[in-house]
């Protein structure tokens, strides 16, 4: 069982101060965070399709490499009826990469495509570099 006072080295937060990537230091600290609007990073409408880029609290890399913590998901968003996922997804090493992603994403699907998945988590090397622990 993790101690309220333990780092939660498995789950990352935005640093209010910084804005940059870190551990949690609290489970309290990882709610609070969770519980606030910062983790969205963007949303578009498009047609019946909602972009969303988020920030994801687990380093999706999994260690292997600079950490992967934002993702972007197409949903389907009809009136009336529940909201779908589609099969889209992207994932990425940073804030930069994600808002660069999000921004295809919604102009593919403006123009009548659909958004190309890239093979490996997209990242702006220089930011990659700079997340912290």
């Amino acid at each position: 069982m993790i101690d309220e006072n333990d780092a939660l080295y498995d789950f990352w937060i935005i640093d209010a101060e910084t804005g940059e990537p870190r551990n949690a230091r609290s489970r309290s600290e990882l709610h609070e965070f969770f519980a606030s609007d910062r983790r969205i990073l963007a949303r578009s409408v498009v047609g019946e399709r909602l972009v969303s880029t988020v920030f994801l609290p687990i380093d999706h890399a999994f260690g292997d490499g600079p950490p992967v913590l934002w993702e972007t998901m197409v949903f389907w968003q009809k009136a009336g009826q529940a909201m779908r996922t589609t099969d889209f997804q992207r994932r990425y090493t940073s804030c930069e990469a994600a808002l660069q992603g999000h921004a295809e994403t919604v102009g593919a699907l403006e123009r009548g495509e659909e958004p190309e998945e890239p093979a490996e988590p997209e990242s702006d090397s220089a930011a990659a570099s700079e997340v912290k622990s």
